[in-house]
């Protein structure tokens, strides 16, 4: 029986990668990616761009407990849908400027591996990417419109309509980071850190 190394010289020039992949082991999509992997990505592109609404957020929400508000009062007044409409759709805009940038690895198995990139400005996930952002600016202007008519009027309804609203809008942004997610693990979208 042939030495392992001899037996592999004579099969011809076997990339590194697709041994690893072969064996099932997750050291090739680092390679792949130049070491980056899906937590960076999700690092940068969710949980930065969040972090301005994650912390404003849990300061008000100790300020306020400290004052003595209502649990449910002092969450829902904290993490502001207002502030949670801007920070996503600015991930949106990022993450498409993502796709768009980072083609996606295609044809694993073929002896050459091409880059080739089938995102264009009008795909259907840059379009769905683009819209979600749009429209998380769309709830961010009317989040601000009814909040500034409720305080200038002082109006119960104006105040039901907000509250409806953000609901409305922190369901709309929680099913746009879930989308986005989906799109990092479909295209396998990496972080250029460098």
């Amino acid at each position: 029986m042939p030495d392992t190394d001899e037996g592999i010289s004579k099969m011809g020039s076997i990339n590194e990668n697709d041994v690893l992949e072969w064996l099932g082991s997750d050291d090739y999509k680092k390679k792949e990616n130049n070491g980056h992997t899906e937590f960076q990505w999700k690092i940068v592109y969710i949980l930065i761009p969040l972090l301005p609404f994650l912390v404003g957020g849990f300061i008000r929400f100790l300020f306020m407990l400290a004052n003595g508000c209502i649990v449910f009062e002092t969450f829902y007044s904290s993490w502001d849908a207002v502030n949670l409409s801007f920070s996503v759709s600015i991930i949106t805009f990022f993450v498409r400027n993502n796709l768009m940038e980072n083609p996606p690895v295609e044809y694993k198995n073929e002896p050459f591996r091409k880059h080739i990139n089938p995102i264009s400005k009008f795909s259907n996930d840059s379009i769905i990417l683009l819209l979600l952002g749009i429209s998380n600016l769309i709830f961010f202007g009317c989040l601000i419109i009814i909040h500034t008519l409720y305080r200038d009027l002082k109006s119960s309804d104006l105040e039901n309509a907000y509250f409806l609203f953000s609901i409305i809008t922190w369901f709309f942004c929680i099913v746009s980071i879930l989308y986005i997610i989906d799109t990092q693990k479909q295209y396998k979208l990496i972080a250029k850190l460098s």
